[in-house]
């Protein structure tokens, strides 16, 4: 399986945009709020005895996310901080960061390639059928400029018979 596979398939099971009140119970709605944070606050860390800093940092936060009409006590607080944070700084790493966000560059990277050939398609079609560069350029709502270097690219102006000049 490729990185990209892999870091596709993460994606998609995106955190939910609000974690907390689920209701299930009071433990499962800090650990979620806390861990969604945790994911993006563990960059802030990451540095030679980092580790020690992030553990004071998650620990504040999961005391200030127990804020239940009847709070969590001390202990449990603790526990599930520490649990976060230990899971998280040993998972979230500076590789797999850069590993990650390589990964979503490509899948970008890819979509904007494939968006890029239905237009150039659709230009070269119009352009065949006898539209102007500048009212291909209007209606695909793409620069004029753009659209005749599309059409002058040897590469994608095969079909064209020569001289074409609109």
């Amino acid at each position: 399986m490729l990185a990209c596979d892999r870091w596709r398939s993460r994606c998609r099971k995106a955190l939910p945009r609000t974690t907390r009140r689920a209701g299930l119970s009071r433990n499962c709605d800090l650990f979620d709020a806390l861990r969604a944070w945790a994911y993006r606050a563990v960059r802030e860390h990451w540095r030679p005895g980092g580790a020690d800093a992030w553990g004071e940092a998650v620990l504040r936060r999961a005391h200030a996310l127990n804020d239940f009409p009847v709070p969590l006590p001390f202990n449990e607080v603790r526990s599930i901080g520490r649990s976060v944070a230990r899971y998280v700084w040993r998972h979230m790493t500076p590789q797999g960061f850069r590993e990650r966000q390589a990964a979503l560059g490509r899948l970008s990277a890819q979509a904007r390639r494939q968006a890029s050939t239905e237009a150039r398609a659709r230009a070269l079609e119009r352009f065949i059928a006898g539209s102007s560069k500048a009212a291909i350029a209007r209606e695909l709502d793409i620069p004029r400029p753009t659209i005749v270097r599309w059409l002058e690219d040897p590469a994608w102006a095969r079909p064209l018979s020569t001289n074409h000049v609109r």
